[in-house]
């Protein structure tokens, strides 16, 4: 019932926002019809540069599809979905769509700016009818990548928090899971310590109590560890991954996020009127300024008129008592 109502809240948004020219709000009210209709449960992988996101999303598709080194598409969002005809596609920013062979080679064909969907025959997915969402770093400082990030966490249905075992939670990453993350209500967040394989197991075990001890304040989120020497470890986080796509209620929770992203969509509105409505309000105050101005104009044109008609007056009077002088002399010479 409520995935029908967002359907037409999101034509009635996408409406307005044609009618008064909002394409950001026109491609928020498209990525939100895609994820109503979208049938499979979503994981974005987020955090920072170099905390092994890539590799975590390799380890889970069995396979190194997408590079650990930095490459053009990893200034936006890689998704890997699950399929029986594996294949490599390139939607390009300029228009159009590559089918290359799965296979890491091919991004070499990937140019910035170029999205890639990464579509794999690994079981667990095709299951569970699970996608992976592979983001840019969290801590980037152009604002389209930090976008990207943002929005990939505001359409998931969960979220991977990957830091690393190094430096656990350091103080851009509490920021960011504080502000970014659950500020979105994402249903279920999880830690995964990464390059746990520098540390030694009594280490290990005390980064992962400091961190427990963190996340026990934020309330709900999970801790993981991922990739590393012991496969078991990635297992077990895509063990509870799956345990989450198939938890009951899924419809009502990405119900719930629609709705949210949608009052996104509608504060943009408001705020796009309002910024309408400050700008008739200044148009009027500036038409009013120039009718004051044209009023004082006058003013001083008819003050000036009325300095010119004296003056005139003055003159005029002045020569006309000149000539009756001059008659009254030429007059007393005549009679003389």
């Amino acid at each position: 019932m409520l995935l029908g109502r967002a359907g037409i809240w999101v034509a009635e948004l996408a409406d307005l926002a044609a009618r008064f020219q909002l394409p950001t709000v026109a491609d928020l009210c498209a990525e939100v019809e895609q994820d109503r209709r979208r049938g499979s449960f979503r994981v974005a992988v987020v955090g920072e540069f170099n905390r092994g996101k890539s590799t975590l999303v390799n380890r889970q598709l069995g396979a190194e599809l997408i590079p650990t080194r930095p490459v053009a598409s990893t200034t936006g969002t890689v998704v890997a979905r699950p399929s029986r005809s594996p294949r490599f596609e390139i939607e390009r920013a300029a228009g159009g769509l590559d089918s290359l062979p799965l296979e890491l080679a091919s991004w070499a064909d990937v140019s910035a700016g170029d999205r890639v969907t990464i579509w794999t025959d690994a079981a667990w997915l095709r299951d569970s009818d699970i996608e992976l969402v592979d983001t840019a770093g969290s801590n980037t400082t152009a604002d389209d990548h930090l976008d990207a990030a943002r929005n990939a966490i505001r359409r998931a249905d969960a979220v991977v928090f990957c830091v690393s075992a190094e430096q656990p939670m350091t103080r851009t990453e509490r920021r960011f899971i504080t502000r970014e993350v659950l500020r979105h209500q994402v249903p279920h967040v999880l830690v995964a310590l990464t390059m746990v394989d520098v540390l030694s197991p009594a280490a290990l075990d005390t980064v992962m109590e400091r961190t427990r001890r963190f996340l026990d304040g934020l309330g709900g989120v999970e801790l993981f560890v991922g990739p590393g020497t012991d496969p078991e470890a990635g297992d077990l986080l895509q063990e509870r991954l799956i345990q989450l796509g198939r938890v009951p209620g899924r419809a009502l929770r990405r119900a719930r996020t629609l709705a949210a992203s949608l009052q996104d969509a509608a504060e943009l509105c408001e705020t796009a009127a309002e910024a309408g409505r400050a700008g008739r309000r200044a148009h009027v105050a500036e038409m009013a300024d120039q009718v004051e101005s044209l009023q004082q104009a006058a003013r001083e044109a008819d003050a000036g008129w009325a300095r010119l008609l004296a003056e005139f007056d003055g003159r005029g009077n002045a020569l006309l008592e000149a000539i009756r002088k001059q008659l009254g002399r030429d007059r007393d010479d005549l009679i003389n």
